[in-house]
């Protein structure tokens, strides 16, 4: 794979708020310091400009990131529908682990609360309210 390309600015002009007062602007994104200091609002980002290879890149890593996303929702749809276990690679351990990590435990450790979370969603799907996990 080829050399991450660095995600800067080639060119910048201060944001609106450091140009009306009249002073540097450091182009931090996506706040510059001035703004970030003041908790103004800042519109620096649509005062860069970046090279070709960067967003070249970016777009890439982009379209490569939703073409994983789209075969991982693929093969979870596959696997609901013809019961076919999980294929042991990286992102599965990742995701298992990630679960692993969320799960609070009850007192007990029995997955109580993980059963109970489970039929909220499931009931919330019913009656058309929203609920989040967690929550």
């Amino acid at each position: 794979m080829a050399q991450p390309v660095p995600v800067v600015p080639t060119s910048f002009r201060a944001c609106a708020r450091c140009h009306l007062r009249k002073v540097k602007c450091d182009g931090v994104i996506p706040q510059c310091g001035a703004c970030r200091r003041s908790d103004a609002e800042c519109n620096i980002t649509t005062c860069v400009t970046f090279s070709y290879a960067t967003v070249r890149h970016l777009q890439e890593q982009v379209e490569t990131l939703q073409q994983q996303v789209a075969q991982l929702h693929t093969t979870s749809t596959s696997e609901r529908l013809h019961g076919e276990p999980l294929e042991t690679g990286h992102s599965h351990d990742v995701e298992t682990q990630l679960l692993q990590a969320e799960i609070p435990r009850t007192e007990q450790g029995t997955g109580d609360f993980v059963a109970e979370e489970v039929g909220n969603l499931a009931l919330g799907a019913l009656d058309g309210s929203s609920h989040r996990y967690g929550t």
